[in-house]
């Protein structure tokens, strides 16, 4: 190679590489921002103050205003018809909570009253007396004190109850002409104020219930004579009479005895007296309603036939008022069919007095002296 073309190679690669340089360079010098110049120095900063708070409040107000979109009539209109609408359905829901909180408060009072009632109403006492072989039943509501037969001779009923503290009887029932039922009643009469008695329209032709029928009525005492399908109440006690029928029998005391049931709300006690050939009449007036005090008929003396009339009223304990006595009572198939129906067993002879206190709402307690 000569030397002359070797030179112009390299000066060749030496412009390339210059020019390359200047490119570069120029670029780079392009990017940088150009620096604004300021016709003017600041020698004093203080000439620009900042704003005060309150010329920034009023700032930012107007900022807001501007940002508030105009309202035209139209819109107001519709703004306030949804307030209105708003405003209504709130106090018509509001209206609406406040009837079921007073639905509810007024069921729950009503429920709490009719639990207070119910625990607030005095029980029921009824007495079924130590009266020998005989039969003396007192009931007792709140100032009101019902007799139901008057014993016999051989226990004295008015020391009973005296001891009682008992001063009047309201209501005096002979359920039957029956020495074991009446040997009391002109005793009673005497020594007590009574305002009314019970007894069968059809007396026995008997001197000695004749002579008590007359000292009551020279003791001009309201005497009435009640009938199958009658009620009468006493405060919450209500007394069904299911015996004797309209048309009694003529000198037959069992046939025309006064069968009772005493209720006082949920609670209730049966006493057929010596209810015996009526009883198909009372079965066909009497209620499913069971009852869970049965007073034994007739000192629990047994019948050929077991009594459907028991197994109707289908009760939890039976009381029998009995003493000793030539009859054997009470026999020994009534005290087997009570087992069979496994029914709690009270008697006189054994347990002495039998007090039955209940309660409006059914419940019961039994309390014997022995």
């Amino acid at each position: 190679m000569k030397i002359g073309d070797y030179m112009q190679k390299s000066l060749i690669c030496i412009g390339i590489v210059l020019f390359s340089f200047f490119i570069i360079a120029g670029c780079v010098g392009s990017e940088q921002p150009e620096v604004e110049q300021y016709p003017y120095e600041f020698e004093d900063n203080s000439q620009y103050e900042q704003p005060t708070q309150i010329e920034q409040n009023e700032n930012e107000q107007n900022q807001e205003n501007m940002e508030q979109p105009e309202l035209t009539n139209q819109t107001i209109e519709e703004i306030n018809e949804t307030n209105i609408n708003g405003t209504n359905e709130s106090v018509e829901n509001t209206e609406n909570l406040n009837d079921l909180q007073n639905t509810s408060i007024n069921e729950q009072n009503t429920t709490d009253e009719n639990n207070q009632t119910t625990a607030s109403k005095e029980k029921i006492n009824i007495t079924f007396l130590d009266v020998g072989h005989a039969d003396a039943t007192l009931v007792q509501i709140p100032d009101k004190n019902i007799l139901i037969d008057a014993g016999s001779q051989k226990i004295d009923l008015i020391e009973k109850l005296q001891m009682m503290n008992i001063t009047k009887i309201d209501l005096l029932i002979i359920t039957s002409w029956d020495d074991q039922k009446v040997e009391k009643i002109t005793q009673v009469i005497r020594e007590f104020e009574i305002d009314e008695v019970w007894t069968s329209e059809k007396i026995p032709q008997k001197i000695y219930y004749e002579q008590i029928s007359e000292n009551l009525r020279q003791l001009a005492v309201v005497t009435k004579n009640p009938k199958a399908g009658q009620q009468y109440k006493f405060d919450d006690l209500i007394i069904d009479v299911y015996n004797p029928q309209e048309i009694e029998y003529d000198d037959n005391a069992e046939a025309n005895s006064i069968v009772l049931r005493l209720g006082y709300g949920d609670f209730c006690a049966f006493l057929p007296s010596d209810l015996d050939a009526t009883e198909p009449q009372v079965l066909s007036v009497y209620d499913d309603k069971k009852c869970p005090i049965f007073k034994m008929r007739n000192n629990g003396e047994a019948r050929p036939q077991a009594s459907v009339l028991f197994d109707k009223i289908s009760p939890l304990d039976v009381i029998i008022s009995v003493g000793q006595n030539e009859y054997g009572y009470p026999s020994s198939t009534t005290l087997q069919r009570l087992s069979i129906a496994k029914v709690g067993i009270y008697r006189t002879d054994l347990d002495g007095d039998i007090r039955v206190n209940a309660g409006y709402d059914g419940s019961y307690l039994i309390y014997t002296d022995n």
